[in-house]
């Protein structure tokens, strides 16, 4: 498994531009795969593949890490609060990244109700199905 304190210093790096761009409905920087990683598989680029998440198990290392997910959930708040859609904060198809981030952590940390809300909201509840696939391998 590798190391989760990659994500760390990139929240603390992203964590305030993150939520002042979500808050703002644009995201400027190149953040997301930092912020709301998704599966590793699912991802092409140099950034994608570093903050990727390798794993079932290292997703529930990450949901089990409190200053982890404090990150996780606030970031996904700010989106569910901010009054624009994922599509219009990050345009496509990085929106797909957002839904993807909180099928795997509403899979791992299912009591961490903040996944299947912002699910619920935008995406009409429907996971991401690859997701779920890499989840099943």
């Amino acid at each position: 498994m590798a190391d989760l304190r990659r994500f760390v210093k990139g929240y603390m790096c992203y964590f305030d531009q993150a939520v002042s761009e979500i808050r703002s409905g644009e995201q400027k920087g190149h953040w997301i795969f930092m912020v709301f990683p998704q599966m590793k598989e699912l991802g092409y680029s140099a950034e994608a593949k570093a903050y990727g998440i390798e794993d079932r198990a290292e997703a529930e290392a990450f949901a089990a890490d409190p200053e982890l997910m404090e990150y996780l959930t606030g970031a996904t708040q700010a989106i569910i609060d901010s009054g624009h859609t994922p599509e219009e904060i990050f345009g496509y198809p990085d929106e797909l990244k957002i839904q993807a981030c909180a099928t795997l952590f509403r899979e791992v940390s299912p009591q961490t109700g903040v996944f299947n809300e912002i699910l619920e909201k935008f995406f009409r509840g429907e996971p991401d199905t690859k997701t779920l696939d890499l989840l099943r391998a």
